[in-house]
């Protein structure tokens, strides 16, 4: 998933001054503020109960992966709205080696054993009946449980990982795949046509603003009855680039600095650049994803050094199990 909580093993303080604004620039949510309606409407209507199994492929700090896993649809016992939840995750692959043959997965061992948990815990998602997330349920506990497999983590990093702060960017995070397969395109245009909107980023209290163009294909070359819908926004600038200093400033202050490491001060960084580009073909009746896929591009400047990181997931869906 867009939260998946591997993650965690990338705190290094000895890599932190350049890694540590790369996942804080992962963790940025961007809450879609609509401008104006659609003129042909797509619909959020998926079964309810239902189940899909989701195999996602990732491309994350240079290091790939294959997943599958089943989304689990149902009604909460109380109210209108609905709880999503995941079910049966596994990895297929890592770096290539596939896990379908039993020699792999049985040197993987304890790692695959440790990566399966961690990729396991994942929060339940409160969706209304019209397609948008309300509340996140579980992050807390998920942290909880994701950090006692870490035992040999830094206390401090763990307190890091525990924070409030961090605890809210990773519930935010937590709704990105969700974005990418059905929430972006609630107000998608008619087909052949393009809608602008504003997105607003929140940054440690900071709300930002970033354009978001919304493109509406058409009918699917692959199947014809679905559709291909494109979206593509850019976060940059000043007000960018000091909200990610000060947010650096203050995760950095938590973590303890290694020997020789030079202290980061928020005019380190000098720039900062994320590209983001969300795609999937999906029937426009219902909003249930045929394939769907996002790709992120963040450029940083840290003093005189320059990192770019890709970020990509690619989802395939089999309906084909139906209702739950």
């Amino acid at each position: 998933m867009q939260n998946r909580n591997t993650h965690f093993l990338t705190f290094q303080p000895g890599r932190q001054t350049l890694l540590l604004p790369i996942l804080l620039l992962m963790l940025f949510v961007s809450q879609l503020s609509i401008q104006t309606a659609s003129a042909e409407e797509l619909k959020f209507a998926w079964p309810v109960p239902s189940r899909v199994t989701v195999t996602e492929e990732t491309l994350k700090k240079g290091k790939t992966a294959k997943m599958r896993y089943d989304i689990v649809l149902n009604k909460q016992s109380s109210g209108d709205n609905y709880e999503l939840n995941f079910d049966k995750f596994e990895f297929l692959a890592i770096e290539g080696t596939d896990l379908s043959i039993p020699e792999n997965r049985e040197q993987a061992g304890a790692v695959l054993k440790q990566a399966t948990a961690l990729g396991s815990m994942l929060p339940t998602l409160v969706i209304t009946p019209k397609g948008n997330v309300v509340d996140v349920i579980g992050m807390e506990k998920c942290i909880d449980a994701a950090t006692a497999l870490l035992s040999s983590a830094d206390p401090k990093v763990i307190e890091l990982i525990k924070s409030p702060e961090m605890v809210e960017q990773m519930k935010q995070k937590s709704v990105d795949f969700w974005r990418v397969w059905v929430e972006t395109w609630l107000t998608a245009p008619e087909s052949g046509k393009v809608n602008a909107y504003e997105m607003e980023v929140p940054i440690m209290g900071v709300k930002l603003q970033a354009p978001l163009t919304v493109r509406n294909e058409g009918s699917s070359k692959e199947t014809g009855s679905d559709v291909k819908l494109i979206a593509e926004t850019v976060l940059e600038g000043e007000k960018a680039r000091q909200a990610l200093a000060t947010m650096m400033q203050n995760m950095v202050a938590k973590i303890p600095q290694k020997e020789g490491v030079k202290p980061f001060s928020p005019d380190m960084i000098k720039s900062m650049k994320r590209v983001t580009r969300f795609t999937v073909v999906t029937n426009p009746k219902t909003l249930q994803p045929r394939s769907a896929s996002s790709d992120s591009l963040i450029d940083l400047a840290i003093e005189d050094k320059q990192r770019s990181e890709i970020e990509k997931h690619d989802y395939s869906f089999d309906w084909k199990s139906g209702t739950n």
